[in-house]
Parts: C-alpha cells; sequence; structure tokens
C-alpha cells in the first residue's frame, strides 16, 4: 500500500557505466595504429578505415581511440552515416562520455540545435 501521494522516480535515460568489450588481435593491432597516429601528427597514414560487418566491433575501436583524444584534451567528432542510428550509437558513446555527448543532425529543430 501507497502513502497515496505520488511518487517521483528518477533515473537516466541513458546508460552512465562503461561497458568495455574485449578486443581482438587484430582490433588491438589497429587501435595501436591509430593511437601513434593520434600521439605523432608525423606517422602517416593519417586516415583508417576499419571494415566489417555489423557487430564486428568498430564501434568499440572507435571508442578507445575517441577516449585517448579526449584524455589529450582535445575534441573529436563522431559522424554516424544515418540519422536512424543516432540512438543506439548516442547510447554507446555516452556509456564512455557520460554527459559530454552533444548531437547535431540535419533532423533537429532550430530549438533543438540550441
Amino acid at each position: 500500500m501507497g502513502t497515496g501521494g505520488p511518487e517521483t522516480v528518477t533515473r537516466s535515460v541513458l546508460p552512465t557505466e562503461k561497458r568495455h568489450h574485449s578486443l581482438t588481435t587484430h582490433q588491438e593491432q589497429v587501435l595501436s595504429q591509430i593511437q601513434l597516429a593520434i600521439d605523432d601528427p608525423d606517422i602517416q597514414p593519417r586516415s583508417f578505415l576499419l571494415h566489417g560487418i555489423t557487430g564486428s566491433g568498430k564501434t568499440e575501436v572507435y571508442l578507445r581511440a575517441i577516449d585517448q583524444v579526449v584524455r589529450q584534451g582535445r575534441q573529436p567528432v563522431f559522424l554516424v552515416p544515418e540519422i536512424s542510428l543516432t540512438p543506439q550509437t548516442l547510447e554507446r558513446v555516452n556509456s564512455w562520455f557520460p554527459g559530454r555527448v552533444a548531437v547535431m543532425h540535419s533532423r533537429l529543430t532550430a530549438r533543438q540545435r540550441v
């Protein structure tokens, strides 16, 4: 039985715990190359393409590289190829960087972009 009054429940819409997944040996090798390029602007190549099927761990590699950039006091940009992928991507990115993620896309209203 309740007290009869309204109950207030507060919870985060997005999870805030980091959920690290283990990297494969190949992912660790690729991440190492990316991290070297992040640390040294003279290292080539400066661009990397991660190719893999859905669920193969590309986002985990991206997030670890982004974490290194953030720890250096820099501001990375994470691009998503399709607006419909924004909610699930936001959940993953926010779990690494709670309260530090901004979303911009063409379907936001002028008021939402402020």
